[in-house]
């Protein structure tokens, strides 16, 4: 089966806020089948990210009224879990798939900037049992359907709901053995003889289904590969052909779904359906 192709915002290395209009047509484009925003409340300051300027709910929530395919899903990569509270966050998730009738992926992970932590007064050690608490609670409501007890109050979920898929974006022990449920991995990119180790790992506590891999690319002309940074970010240079074998490499391995960030692009239709036309010419 072949691979997913989603696209991750924000588009490129840059300071300036994302064409709406670019964004709805290349979510309308039929190149990818899935669109992804980032949370992040704050970058450090060395980062000066981009993808802090919004809300990742709101986003979707006014991007999902311009979705006119109905097979595009809407994902967030990812939930930040350190910080959020997961009450909230439940029903922020509820509101956001009544509003669309397409398929929510949601990703749940923990912040790895140490400036971030700080600020919201959260160690090293319980970012990940945050993470735990958290995901058990998601898949208890959201999934599971099951009535909460909070102290002596609820809410309701409403049954007719569209189950989003959920994920986690962690590769920790820790953390998959005692999640619950949960069989989707989210993952950077990783040396293939590095993936199959972390998910050999991981397969000890979970049945994992389906696996998404993030890739920051930069597409060139040249026909090589090489992993290098701009900006500070790590990156893979890739001519098409070079990535098409890079993703073959993986699917083998049993990634489902490549999240691809365009870090630079004169025109990114055109890259996207270049990527898009090479995953649907793999010999699967």
């Amino acid at each position: 089966m072949k691979p997913e192709l989603g696209l991750l915002l924000p588009l490129g290395l840059k300071t300036e806020i994302d064409d709406k209009f670019q964004v709805i047509e290349l979510m309308n484009s039929g190149y990818i089948d899935s669109l992804w925003v980032r949370d992040l409340p704050v970058a450090s300051l060395k980062d000066k990210d981009i993808g802090s300027w919004y809300d990742p709910f709101v986003y979707l929530s006014h991007l999902s009224f311009a979705l006119k395919n109905p097979d595009v899903k809407l994902g967030i990569a990812t939930i930040n879990c350190s910080i959020r509270d997961p009450i909230i966050t439940v029903k922020e998730i509820l509101s956001l798939q009544m509003l669309t009738k397409n398929k929510l992926l949601i990703g749940l992970g923990t912040s790895e900037k140490k400036e971030i932590l700080e600020l919201f007064n959260v160690n090293e050690n319980e970012k990940h049992k945050k993470l735990i608490d958290f995901s058990n609670f998601i898949y208890k409501t959201i999934v599971k359907l099951e009535d909460t007890d909070l102290k002596g109050t609820t809410f309701c979920i409403p049954n007719d709901i569209i189950q989003p898929e959920i994920g986690i974006a962690s590769s920790r022990n820790i953390v998959w053995e005692s999640v619950q449920g949960i069989e989707h991995w989210i993952t950077y990119f990783w040396s293939p003889k590095e993936f199959q180790k972390r998910i050999d790992e991981i397969k000890k506590f979970s049945t994992i289904k389906s696996v998404t891999m993030a890739l920051n690319l930069v597409l060139i002309d040249e026909d090589y590969l090489e992993i290098n940074q701009r900006k500070g970010v790590k990156c893979i240079f890739t001519s098409i052909s070079k990535l098409k074998e890079l993703i073959k490499i993986y699917v083998d391995l049993g990634v489902t779904r490549f999240l691809v960030s365009i870090i630079e692009s004169e025109d990114f239709a055109k890259d996207l359906k270049s990527i898009k036309e090479a995953i649907n010419s793999l010999n699967i």
